[in-house]
């Protein structure tokens, strides 16, 4: 179908809506550079301008390899103990700052992003919702107790010592991989 002058209507309504997307595209990215800058919860700390804006400067720091290496080159340079090294992400180097945002009694969210990559949904470790998370630690916390791990004493050693037969069996045959069991240190080291 064609105008008056000949020109197809679909052509150019298709032109103005591939440029008015594109024009809204730019404004948003603008937009939200200018509000991650500038208005974002996490402005106030200092790190590198390219930091704030998208989370493209830390997997490159990332994938460069070493990174804790540049963010304590970054602390110094920036003198602060708060680095921010995303947009919605701090690399802290004073343990106190860590007993303030990992404390029971003023609990900051979770990144929902960061935890799904454990794969273990609405675990206690993974869980993001705090009041889910309260009533899970709640139920579980007899466990956590000296006690608790006291009872569970020969469960874990049985255990442990299966995995341990496992380890030994398919080292002979071939390399294995011991990721999964080296999760399980931190618990592993409760029973002995």
């Amino acid at each position: 179908m064609a105008d008056g002058l000949g020109v197809p209507v679909l052509k150019t309504q298709g032109a103005s809506i591939l440029i008015t997307l594109v024009i809204g595209i730019g404004t948003l990215h603008i937009v939200r550079s200018i509000y991650r800058r500038h208005f974002h919860p996490l402005s106030q700390f200092s790190g590198p301008p390219e930091a704030a804006l998208s989370t493209k400067w830390l997997y490159k720091t990332n994938q460069a390899g070493f990174p804790e290496h540049e963010f304590e080159r970054l602390h110094e340079k920036y003198q602060t103990k708060a680095l921010r090294i995303a947009p919605n992400e701090l690399h802290l180097s004073d343990v106190h700052q860590y007993k303030v945002i990992y404390s029971q009694s003023k609990p900051f969210l979770k990144d929902p992003p960061f935890y799904s990559s454990f794969n273990i949904d609405h675990s206690l470790f993974a869980e993001t919702d705090p009041a889910l998370h309260k009533e899970r630690r709640k139920m579980l916390n007899p466990l956590f107790s000296r006690a608790g791990i006291f009872k569970l004493e020969g469960v874990i050693h049985t255990k442990a010592g299966i995995m341990m037969k496992k380890i030994d069996r398919l080292r002979e045959k071939h390399l294995i991989n011991v990721y999964d069991a080296f999760r399980l240190r931190p618990f592993l080291k409760l029973s002995m």
